[in-house]
């Protein structure tokens, strides 16, 4: 695999990818041991989620700044290479702080006796879901505002760096809420992942949480190398977000179906809601910009094709 990660256009050398690689992994291990810090205390025979820590609320802010300082980090050492490099950095050390021997029944039975009826305890579980992305949308915005003054030019100083800076993200955002394309690559990612996680899943309820992030990132990868060939964007966050399609389709499913509220230990919930907002949001992420640099690598690749006849 060889993303197409400078502005160049030329790939990685093999040492350049193992600077890259050792970046992520210390990146991701400073999540671990600090993000676990900063959800303390919880209960440490329960998978980790934020519903279990003291203060839901100021985890989630207290990882979304951890996130963003590692993914800055990760740009800032490694320049303007590998758009989603510094997210896909924070989605492994989501994973470093998930993994664990746990099961997934544990949680939610948790939950469930914290809440007054099954259809609270998904909504909950679905607020967890968008606790997550925020997470995933302050790494993404730390890798884009770092990659804006990296890329800015040595003449600007000062106050005008600052500004130019400024005016660069603002566009960036206004593009975000305006693209049509980025959203529907985002549906269509989220969608086929949806597809890929009730094959993969086939109803084993008994998985453990190794096996939730490896069908979360092996059905956002392929989610997003088929999305991003139909809706082609060059921007990183549609395919580190589309795992909130299926995560919330999840949960959506689960409160319009009967209640399983004393089944669901044998039965499962749904091959969607059966995986953790973590699983979710490590493996997602990971496995959609992974996806994302295979599908620049099959349209680089194409292209020399065509150009070739």
């Amino acid at each position: 695999m060889k993303p197409n990660a400078v502005q160049s256009g030329e790939p990685l050398s093999d040492t350049q990818k193992w600077v890259v690689a050792g970046v992520c992994v210390i990146a991701a291990l400073a999540m671990r041991y600090v993000g676990l810090l900063a959800m303390w205390p919880r209960d440490p025979d329960l998978p980790v989620s934020l519903l279990t820590c003291r203060y839901p609320g100021l985890v989630t802010i207290e990882m979304a700044a951890l996130a963003a300082a590692a993914s800055a980090l990760v740009v800032a050492v490694l320049g303007k290479r590998l758009a989603g490099v510094g997210v896909l950095a924070v989605g492994a050390g989501l994973l470093a702080i998930g993994w664990g021997d746990g099961d997934w029944r544990l949680l939610v039975a948790y939950i469930q006796q914290f809440s007054p009826s099954w259809t609270v305890a998904n909504l909950r579980l679905a607020s967890e879901s968008l606790g997550w992305a925020a997470v995933i949308i302050a790494a993404l915005i730390a890798e884009r505002v770092v990659r804006e003054w990296l890329g800015l030019s040595p003449r600007d100083e000062g106050s005008n760096r600052v500004a130019a800076m400024y005016s660069r993200t603002s566009v960036f955002f206004r593009m975000v809420l305006t693209s049509y394309d980025q959203w529907l690559m985002m549906a269509a990612a989220g969608l086929t992942g949806v597809v890929l996680i009730e094959v993969l899943y086939a109803d084993n309820v008994g998985a453990q949480l190794g096996q939730g992030f490896f069908i979360a990132a092996v059905a956002m990868m392929g989610g997003t190398l088929l999305a991003q060939q139909i809706f082609p964007v060059k921007t990183v966050w549609p395919a580190a977000l589309a795992w909130l399609v299926p995560a919330l389709a999840g949960h959506v499913w689960a409160i319009m179906s009967p209640d399983r509220a004393g089944t669901f230990m044998q039965t499962g919930i749904n091959p969607l809601a059966d995986l953790l907002p973590i699983q979710y949001a490590a493996g997602g992420t990971i496995g959609g910009i992974i996806g994302l640099w295979l599908s620049h690598s099959v349209t680089r690749w194409r292209n020399e094709q065509q150009a070739a006849e």
